[in-house]
């Protein structure tokens, strides 16, 4: 099952959103301004966004920027009150996958939803291996190892794309949704993750940060 993150100003409608959509998901996540959407974006790598456009501290489609720069394959759904032709461009350009106009019909949302979920890529290949993100694993040709969600969500940054650099402020950010966390504690957590892996596939770049390399 996949998680679900509602960034919503209005408490109400966001319990609605969420009760109507729990059977899908295994969690859902409410956060009530953008930057606080952003904030519980970076620490919970939630599957899919739903997102309001008018909302206080960061707009929605500033927050879907930023989220598409994080993580460009999270699937976002923007709802607003108005359909101007301005704010459905911006929603294109910053490549938004739904744009719902309110009041949100329960089945339309529903459907949007479960034609997301459809379509989302729910294995990345990355040469011989592949991530699971059902199932939270990396799998060799050989054998198959369990992650933790810091491990997920390390491994799903390094490979949007392969070959990214990956800087240690943005670890801090993907793993433990926050910055001051020491550099030591980093560095130790990807060592006994590649001892883990059983394959040597990350990279340090020094002075720069972390890439796949197979």
């Amino acid at each position: 099952m996949l998680s679900l993150l509602i960034v919503e100003d209005e408490k109400n409608i966001a319990h609605l959103m969420g009760d109507i959509l729990a059977p899908l998901f295994y969690e859902v996540h409410y956060a009530q301004d953008g930057l606080s959407g952003l904030n519980k974006f970076k620490k919970l790598r939630p599957d899919i966004v739903i997102c309001d456009v008018l909302m206080p501290l960061k707009d929605g489609l500033s927050l879907a920027k930023s989220i598409k720069d994080l993580s460009p394959n999270t699937p976002i759904i923007v709802i607003s009150a108005h359909s101007d032709k301005e704010k459905l461009l911006k929603a294109i350009d910053v490549n938004v996958n739904k744009y719902l106009i309110k009041p949100v019909i329960p089945e339309e949302l529903i459907a949007s939803v479960k034609s997301l979920v459809s379509n989302m890529s729910k294995v990345t290949k990355i040469g011989d291996y592949t991530i699971d993100y059902m199932k939270s694993t990396f799998k060799t040709l050989e054998f198959e190892v369990e992650l933790t969600k810091k491990e997920l969500a390390l491994l799903k940054a390094l490979s949007e794309p392969v070959g990214r650099v990956v800087s240690l402020d943005e670890i801090k950010e993907v793993c433990w949704g926050k910055s001051d966390v020491k550099d030591g504690s980093v560095r130790t957590f990807i060592k006994r993750f590649r001892d883990k892996l059983g394959v040597n596939i990350i990279k340090n770049i020094t002075s720069t940060g972390y890439k796949i390399v197979l």
